[in-house]
């Protein structure tokens, strides 16, 4: 991957707890239960306090209270999210209006050097 390019793509918190609220409660009784049992597995990084009232909040289908505590407290922390342009990436775009990305991402991609030329597969055809 080091010679490859480095594309960020990061969204308003706003819009990145409505896509997470959008996806994991479509399930039967809005998979609470799953819900709870993954808040559940950190216990260990957010204290079983924490984690008890979550568990309460998702019972109460506080969704919109959940998500933005776990993206800021646990998960955004954990993984570094950036939440805005960097210049440690080759790109960096706004995915809060995913078609508008898609667009972006698409020219960047069909105005580089290589677009077009086939990749090589399978690595060094060192004779076998």
């Amino acid at each position: 991957m080091s010679p490859g390019y480095r594309v960020l793509m990061y969204a308003s918190i706003e819009k990145r707890v409505q896509r997470i609220i959008d996806e994991y409660t479509k399930g039967p009784d809005n998979n609470i239960e799953m819900l709870k049992l993954s808040t559940a597995l950190l216990k260990k990084s957010l204290g079983n306090k924490t984690v008890e009232e979550l568990n309460q909040k998702i019972d109460e289908r506080k969704f919109e209270e959940v998500i933005p505590y776990l993206l800021k407290k646990y998960y955004d922390p954990l993984y570094k999210y950036p939440d805005s342009p960097n210049d440690e990436y080759d790109l960096s775009v706004d995915c809060d209006d995913l078609n508008e990305a898609t667009g972006i991402i698409a020219n960047w991609v069909t105005s580089l050097p290589e677009y077009g030329i086939p990749a090589k597969i399978g690595g060094d055809d060192g004779g076998s």
